[in-house]
């Protein structure tokens, strides 16, 4: 009996079973070493085939497991201890209309390592960071992700991008120097959290292979530069030229 919560292969349906089993037959017989192998060899493809793709992205990072260290104690000298606070909201905004996580950090319900609040928006550290200095940057207002922006919006992204540039200079002045950063937007269905937030990534020639040159690459169709959202919504465009259905 399996326990509860434990992982399990989608069952693959009677073709597919009949299929591996042919296939144990063909290399020698059903043995039933031979034809769960050759079972478990689909049901794993079955699975790949239904997985979403952010978990896929999640689970190529996972990788850092096995290839590098990490960076979880962000390597900072100066880095913000974390805390639970309640962040004062800005005119006509109200904390319970945001469903997100990054919700219960502003009303205080989650702690968080701040680097930055103004009274519309927020920086404080990524809970997994994977660069030295892995920041984000948040509106106060509930703003849902990209697709969400407007070209009313270009002085909120451009505000963002001006915090992000603040909190780098005061932790890693020699990334900001040498342009040796990232900021950038994960675009949907590849966001992890129903909440506009900009990632600050520095410096980026110190961060893992797997997440500098896969998950936080710029452009591609999970991840967008925060100039490229400027400049296509000062040109009235959407904010990034994808269709919020299609993976692709």
């Amino acid at each position: 009996r399996k326990a509860k919560g434990a992982l399990q292969w989608p069952r693959a349906n009677a073709s597919v079973e009949a299929s591996a089993k042919s296939r144990g037959s063909r290399e020698g017989g059903t043995s039933p070493r031979r034809f769960n192998w050759a079972l478990g060899s689909v049901r794993g493809a079955a699975a790949l085939r239904r997985m979403r793709p952010m978990n896929f992205l999640g689970g190529l990072a996972g990788f850092q497991l096995y290839i590098g260290p990490d960076n979880s104690n962000n390597g900072e000298e100066k880095a913000p201890q974390k805390v639970a606070s309640y962040h004062d909201p800005p005119p006509g905004v109200d904390y319970a209309d945001n469903p997100s996580v990054f919700g219960r950090i502003l009303r205080g319900e989650i702690a968080s390592a701040d680097y930055a609040e103004t009274p519309t928006l927020l920086a404080f550290r990524d809970r997994t960071p994977r660069a030295s200095l892995h920041a984000l940057i948040i509106p106060k207002a509930y703003v849902r992700d990209v697709y969400s922006l407007g070209p009313g919006d270009v002085g909120l992204v451009e505000d963002m991008r001006a915090m992000a540039l603040d909190v780098i200079r005061e932790h890693r002045e020699e990334a900001l120097e040498t342009g040796d950063y990232t900021l950038c937007f994960h675009v949907p269905p590849y966001n992890s959290v129903d909440h506009l937030h900009m990632h600050v990534l520095a410096p980026r020639s110190e961060m893992n292979f797997v997440f500098r040159d896969i998950k936080y690459r710029c452009p591609t169709r999970w991840c967008t530069l925060e100039t490229d959202v400027i400049r296509r919504l000062k040109d009235g465009l959407p904010a990034v030229p994808y269709n919020k259905s299609s993976w692709f």
